[in-house]
Formats: C-alpha cells, structure tokens, sequence
C-alpha cells in the first residue's frame, strides 16, 4: 500500500493558486456587473422598470405556452 504524500507538488500548488485566482476574479466580475445594474437602475428607473416589465412577460408567455403544450397532452 502506498502511503499518503503529504507535500504538495508545484502542479498542485498551481492548481490552488489558479483556482484563487479564478474565484477573485469572478468575485470581482460579479461585483462589477452589480453595481453597473444598481448604477443602471438610479440613473433611468424608468427604462430599468420597462425593461423588467418586457423580460417579466416573455417568461409568462413562456409558462403559458408550457401549459398550454401539456394541457394539450391530456
């Protein structure tokens, strides 16, 4: 039986810095893509309000379409 290697190898000490880097980064992406939305939504609360209105009927449209398909296999 082999035993458990408890140093790390540079491969892993790689992986575990790109891995942190990776999760910074999306971090950071995300805190930027929110701030742009709160700054959108300040700025022209109309247009931010329209738009949600539009994006909120397409998804009822799109539920009312699924039920219409499965009312339709019944």
């Amino acid at each position: 039986m082999r035993g458990i290697c408890l140093r790390k190898t540079r491969s892993d000490v790689t992986d575990t810095i790109t891995t942190v880097t990776v999760r910074s980064m999306q971090r950071v992406v995300g805190l930027l893509v929110l701030a742009l939305v709160l700054f959108w939504i300040i700025s022209s609360p109309e247009t931010a309000a329209a738009t949600v209105t539009a994006i909120l009927a397409i998804l009822v449209g799109f539920a009312a379409a699924i039920v219409d398909f499965f009312q339709a296999l019944v």
